[in-house]
């Protein structure tokens, strides 16, 4: 799970959808429900520059539903808009209606994969989630650091927080037998790319596996290959 470095003040999509709601007149609702295409996926746009076109919580690459299906359409529609802090318990916020609503800030707003499952019965990240359930992890605070909370353990994430790793096992179902697949499958790769062990830099490889590149994207489950890095390779 990447640290997301929230761009100060809103993407340009989440301002506009303000403003044109303002523009209605005083006492006219400003929420989340409100909020549509096209301004709707310009917005998710904006969430996936800024969080490097990874899922907030598995971090599985999301350019695939950047890809056309057709000659007319994308799967944007698929990707989902989280809200960390639930939006069933915005709407009992102080603020909810209005333009300083908990449901329309960004701080709040991150962007996800379906959360699909090869067994229909199974979910992940946004899509187990429990209607109002609250997170621990926040991987939007400017304080959270991987290395300071999670290791991995044969493709499995853990923590010494209970609380978080309660937030990974049972609302977000990130040890899914389906992630931790992809995540190995991943690992093995990068680990059969590796060169001879004396040409090995690993401060160029966790350079490369920490910083964006020059279209602004981190590489698939970047957090596993840099703690095999830091923990493994001498």
């Amino acid at each position: 799970m990447i640290n997301i470095t929230k761009v100060q003040g809103e993407p340009q999509p989440l301002q506009d959808f303000k403003a044109n709601t303002q523009l209605l007149g005083a006492g006219s609702p400003c929420n989340y429900d409100l909020l549509v295409n096209p301004q709707k996926n310009d917005y998710k746009l904006a969430l996936l520059i800024e969080q490097h076109y990874l899922c907030a919580y598995c971090n599985r690459n999301l350019d695939e539903y950047l890809e056309p299906t057709d000659k007319l359409a994308n799967k944007l529609h698929l990707l989902k808009i989280e809200h960390w802090y639930p939006q069933s318990l915005c709407k009992i916020y102080a603020h909810y209606d209005t333009p300083n609503g908990r449901d329309v800030a960004h701080e709040n707003m991150l962007i996800v994969c379906p959360g699909e499952n090869a067994n229909p019965k199974f979910t992940h990240c946004d899509s187990s989630r429990t209607d109002g359930s609250t997170l621990t992890i926040k991987p939007q605070d400017p304080a959270y650091r991987f290395s300071n909370v999670f290791r991995y353990e044969g493709g499995v994430l853990k923590t010494d927080i209970a609380a978080i790793q309660s937030d990974v096992d049972d609302e977000l179902n990130l040890n899914d037998d389906m992630l931790i697949h992809r995540r190995n499958v991943v690992l093995n790769q990068f680990i059969k790319s590796l060169p001879n062990k004396n040409a090995i830099n690993k401060q160029v490889l966790i350079q490369k596996y920490t910083t964006p590149n020059r279209e602004n994207r981190l590489k698939e489950y970047c957090t596993l290959i840099v703690y095999f890095i830091v923990n493994n390779l001498n």
